[in-house]
């Protein structure tokens, strides 16, 4: 009996002891792969090294980072590099330089161009056809920022790029913009007159304090088993419905033709152009928003590349013709006087559309971004006042010019 006893406990104890190994052994991999990756304490875009969590407007492109780009079907390799303010290019001269006139861009990934070199963003096209029409100095700072919005962009200029003295800023609307601001509203703190005054990343703070009822927060196992678990159980046994702002497919459903009624989305959004514009000005700048359809609002084919368009629920072969989220944009703009830039009847009419947008995402091409700069440039020198010469009546294209109809 006892014999048949020591026998069973002993069997109790090696499974016991295999348990302990096996679950040190999982903490150990676990950490070894989130020293590589961050993908366990970190998630999102930060595992590939491109962000930084920021106290000031959630996150931002690293500081002097130099990454080596992979070559895919579409592109070679090559490096790109961020100055010391965290934007694409060399480092910028402060005080600006006398006689120089310098127009920042500010924006999502698009207007970052992680997908091209620098010298093929459309920041950079622009300074190039910009330059051509001008004797003066021009300098086009890309200030982009992945998954940015008018909310971010807003808190990004105030406190880091006001004090390059720009001469323009040129604010770039995705169509994105709408569910990004909904995600990061949460975390911004707002003044008295509901401007924005920081928005910390939730990550830099403990979820809870660290103290003897909580030590199992020092393991990264139960952390990566609760998040899995909750991200399977919100997802699959209680997913949103794919029209509401919540869901991750539903980032582009107020483009479609018929709309949930986001209307108090698009006012917030649009509210954060305002203190960039106020601040713009009141250092003796100009301010532009541009209008950048997405890919599905271009053509059937645009960005239809493996589990692109799934991603964000949206249907292959599937284009929203809907003009009613530019019309919104541009009202908004005349009632508050901005200029206002709609690339969107160019781009969707250029014969070969379905090539400014990347295949494998819904960023612009090298095309993409050379169209996109063409037009920029082209309404830049027929309505605003620079060191620009005025466009010759050949190279005239239509464009939609809104600020009270040009001043009148």
């Amino acid at each position: 009996m006892f014999r048949n006893l020591y026998r069973w406990l002993k069997q109790i104890i090696t499974v016991l002891i295999v348990l302990v190994v096996l679950v040190c052994f999982i903490e150990v991999s676990l950490r070894v792969y989130d020293s590589h990756t961050g993908q366990v304490t970190r998630c999102e875009m930060f595992d590939l090294g491109l962000l930084a969590k920021s106290r000031a407007c959630h996150h931002e492109l690293k500081p002097l980072l130099k990454l080596t780009i992979p070559a895919t079907p579409e592109r070679s390799e090559f490096d790109l590099l961020t100055n010391s303010l965290g934007a694409r290019g060399p480092e910028v001269s402060i005080p600006k330089p006398v006689g120089q006139y310098r127009i920042i861009c500010l924006g999502d990934e698009r207007t970052a161009g992680l997908d091209v070199p620098d010298s093929e963003t459309f920041c950079q096209r622009l300074q190039q056809f910009l330059q051509s029409q001008s004797d003066v100095q021009i300098a086009v700072i890309n200030a982009g920022t992945p998954d940015y919005c008018p909310l971010l962009s807003a808190l990004q200029f105030r406190q880091k790029l006001a004090a390059l003295q720009p001469d323009l800023v040129l604010l770039n609307f995705d169509m994105s913009d709408v569910w990004d601001d909904y995600r990061y509203r949460r975390y911004t703190t707002m003044g008295e007159n509901d401007e924005p005054l920081g928005c910390s990343h939730p990550l830099l703070d403990p979820p809870r304090q660290r103290d003897r009822r909580n030590s199992l927060d020092m393991f990264l196992l139960p952390q990566f088993t609760l998040r899995n678990c909750s991200q399977v159980w919100a997802g699959r046994v209680l997913p949103p419905p794919p029209k509401d702002i919540d869901s991750t497919t539903g980032k582009y459903v107020w483009l479609q033709d018929q709309p949930p009624d986001w209307s108090i989305y698009i006012q917030q959004t649009l509210s954060a152009l305002v203190p960039t514009r106020d601040l713009c000005e009141n250092l003796g700048g100009t301010f532009l928003v541009t209008l950048h359809p997405a890919p599905w609002q271009v053509a059937t084919t645009a960005s239809n590349g493996e589990g692109v368009r799934a991603a964000v629920g949206v249907g292959n072969g599937v284009i929203y013709r809907s003009r009613k989220p530019f019309q919104a944009i541009q009202t908004y703009c005349d009632e508050q006087e901005m200029w206002c830039a709609d690339l969107s009847g160019a781009i969707q009419s250029d014969p070969l559309a379905v090539d400014l947008y990347q295949v494998d995402s819904a960023n612009y091409s090298a095309a993409g971004h050379r169209a996109a700069a063409r037009q920029i440039a082209l309404f830049l020198v027929q309505n605003l006042q620079g060191p620009w010469r005025a466009a010759s009546p050949r190279s005239r294209r239509t464009m939609t010019a809104s600020r009270n109809d040009r001043d009148n």
